[in-house]
């Protein structure tokens, strides 16, 4: 082989393997609102962070916002520490690009206690508690705003499978401020809310199944004690009609 083409050959080689280098170090943003539950008072000066990267932190706003850089093709589950309120972590996403939206709906100590209380629980702290939403595909659309003020934007008639099985599921009816608890319902409401509790911990997927409508499934990562409230407009929303 002609020196010419060992050093062309060489180039290429070299080229090709800073390409790779350069993919894998590339970075996508995850970004989202963090807001009161029931209201669209935001969450200022909390801490979010990533499990799976705990030294990756911001913090949110004075209008509850915040944004994080993290790899691309990373499993993410993003959390937030705020006084006042319930720490909270979201479902876990596969960053394959930037996501949008990831909001924290933030809830009281005392709101917790009474919902725990209205779904008959002692939160274990061996176990997580897991909260989300079946909603309409026009949700996608609306403003974090217009989601809070334009309820309800749940579909009726959902049934949810875990895999591997979690807890016991209980459904919501829709009431105003917040939704209800109702033992009895064994399908999603027009609320489109959901809890599953007492879940050990372990990795979950859960899966939405409609008659004539198709919605995500989404991944749940439980650890010891912790919160995870998978909101709208991720969380189990429709993807086609």
């Amino acid at each position: 082989m002609k020196t010419s083409h060992i050093i062309l050959l060489g180039l290429a080689v070299g080229m090709a393997a800073c390409d790779s280098d350069s993919d894998a170090q590339k970075k996508v943003t995850v970004t989202g609102i963090a807001y009161v539950k029931g209201s669209s008072s935001p969450v200022a000066g909390g801490t979010v962070s990533i499990a799976e990267s705990p030294t990756l932190t911001t913090t949110t706003d004075a209008t509850g916002r915040w944004s994080l850089e993290v790899d691309k093709g990373a499993t993410v589950t993003p959390f937030m520490v705020a006084e006042g309120f319930v720490t909270t972590h979201t479902e876990t996403f596969t960053a394959d690009g930037d996501l949008a939206d990831v909001h924290f709906q933030m809830i009281p100590p005392t709101l917790f206690e009474l919902l725990a209380g209205a779904l008959g629980i002692v939160p274990d702290p061996a176990k997580c508690q897991i909260s989300t939403e079946v909603t309409d595909l026009m949700a996608q659309d609306l403003s974090l705003e217009a989601l809070i003020t334009e309820r309800p934007h749940g579909v009726e008639g959902v049934t949810i499978a875990m895999d591997p099985t979690g807890g016991p599921i209980t459904f919501f009816a829709f009431g105003e401020p917040f939704d209800l608890p109702n033992a009895d319902l064994t399908a999603t409401t027009t609320s489109g809310g959901l809890v599953s509790t007492q879940v050990d911990p372990g990795v979950y997927t859960i899966t939405a199944t409609h008659p004539s409508r198709t919605f995500s499934s989404i991944k749940i990562t439980c650890a010891a004690g912790r919160f995870i409230n998978a909101t709208v407009p991720h969380g189990l929303h429709e993807t086609a009609r």
